[in-house]
């Protein structure tokens, strides 16, 4: 790959002034390895692509491009405003976020003049190259292996990096505007009709074609009949086409097949991966747990406390191999971070009681004296009535008290009968 993208660069004049080449590798991760303003020169810049190491397992391509949207691009890395700014994505696997992508993808071509994918092995999936490319087949193209990277890739790149200068243009048949008919030259290599614009053309194709990916030829389209009988996707091809599949599945023929991700660089895990159709998950030896980024092992700390050094309730693993003890409910953590000492919620306002508050292990209850029954409300007491119905004797209650119709069942204010009594 290195030997590669040197070949790709070396006819260009890299400098300051000229031509700024920047370089980004990632995995699961994202390494941004050679800003576009740091190579003084071609031998600069093959000086530090040869320094950088392979660093395989996993393929995140979404986060790869957001994170070269987001950090590479500033005129603090290298960007030049109004200087055209070609992108080239290679990669040699399944994108494992690959939901991401089309948001990802949609941003890098607001932002770039050109952006082109390069998917290399048959371990790439082609719908999500044509994702990438925003449905468009001519910015992106797949060979087979490593070893297919020949001249013609490099032709195909160059060809998009570089910004032609425009035609000379002429004034046009309303004697106000300036343009140059395209169309008038070779059909502007349209195989089909050629149709000019100011500044530009396009070709179409009659009924039954459809335009290919390089914008001038017209070809029978396959797809447009029954989907050429592709399960999924169907994508039309110079004298042929292609079926597609998601990024779960791979082609067999005409039909999608469940893919194991798990042949594909061990799906990004460190140590065990289960494929499950569709899907997969990552799991880890007895001793380990999972990261947070599901697919690295650690360190089950929990499971490795040695005495006296023991959580006396919950044990929670903590990123970097180490953990972390917490209490249940009405206890707190003493200062050796490992044992729990019950709380006593009655010493703090009476735990809220009115009355009585009675402390139990990990909570706490309130209680009211002889006479006086617990409301609703769990805090507060009253005087209990067997009936309620604005009685002045004692004949329905348990002590000298008046009632009202209260909505907490026999419970009233404790007045006296003396009070109820004046009130009338």
């Amino acid at each position: 790959m290195k030997d590669f993208v040197g070949r790709l660069v070396a006819p260009l004049n890299i400098g300051q002034d000229k031509v700024r080449v920047g370089l980004m590798t990632y995995n699961r991760k994202t390494f941004k390895r050679i800003d576009l303003n740091e190579a003084a020169n071609n031998t600069d810049f093959a000086e530090q692509l040869a320094a950088i190491r392979y660093s395989g397992r996993g393929t995140k391509t979404a986060q790869a491009i957001n994170f070269a949207t987001a950090n590479c691009f500033h005129e603090s890395r290298g960007r030049r405003a109004g200087v055209p700014l070609s992108v080239i994505l290679m990669t040699d696997g399944r994108s494992q976020d690959w939901r991401q992508l089309p948001v990802a993808a949609a941003r890098m071509h607001e932002l770039a003049t050109y952006f082109f994918t390069l998917g290399i092995t048959n371990r790439v999936n082609e719908q999500e190259l044509l994702t990438i490319a925003n449905n468009d087949a001519s910015k992106y193209m797949i060979v087979p292996s490593f070893d297919d990277l020949d001249d013609t890739v490099l032709e195909t790149l160059a060809e998009g990096t570089c910004v032609q200068p425009e035609p000379q243009h002429f004034l046009a048949s309303d004697g106000h505007t300036c343009d140059f008919d395209e169309c008038s030259a070779n059909n502007g290599g349209c195989s089909g009709e050629c149709t000019n614009t100011i500044g530009s053309f396009y070709c179409s194709c009659p009924e039954g074609e459809s335009l290919l990916a390089d914008g001038v030829t017209c070809d029978p389209d396959e797809c447009l009949v029954n989907n050429a009988g592709c399960e999924q996707g169907c994508i039309n091809k110079p004298g042929a086409f292609a079926c597609l599949c998601g990024n779960e599945f791979e082609v067999s023929g005409l039909t999608c097949d469940d893919f194991n991700e798990c042949l594909d660089e061990n799906g990004g895990c460190s140590h065990d991966c289960v494929d499950t159709s569709p899907g997969y998950r990552c799991e880890c030896p007895t001793g380990m747990i999972l990261g947070p980024d599901m697919e690295t092992c650690e360190l089950d700390s929990c499971a490795n406390q040695v005495a006296p050094f023991v959580c006396s309730h919950n044990c929670n693993n903590v990123i970097g191999g180490s953990y972390q003890c917490t209490c249940e409910d009405g206890y707190v953590l003493e200062a050796d971070g490992h044992n729990c000492t019950e709380t006593n919620e009655c010493d703090n306002n009476n735990g809220g009681c009115e009355q009585i508050c009675e402390n139990t292990p990990g909570s706490y209850n309130c209680a009211c004296p002889p006479g006086f029954g617990l409301r609703s409300d769990g805090k507060t007491c009253g005087i209990q009535c067997y009936s309620c119905q604005n009685v002045l004797s004692n004949s329905d209650c348990s002590d000298l008290v008046a009632c009202a119709v209260s909505q907490d069942a026999c419970f009233t204010t404790m007045r006296t009968r003396a009070e109820r009594v004046g009130e009338l």
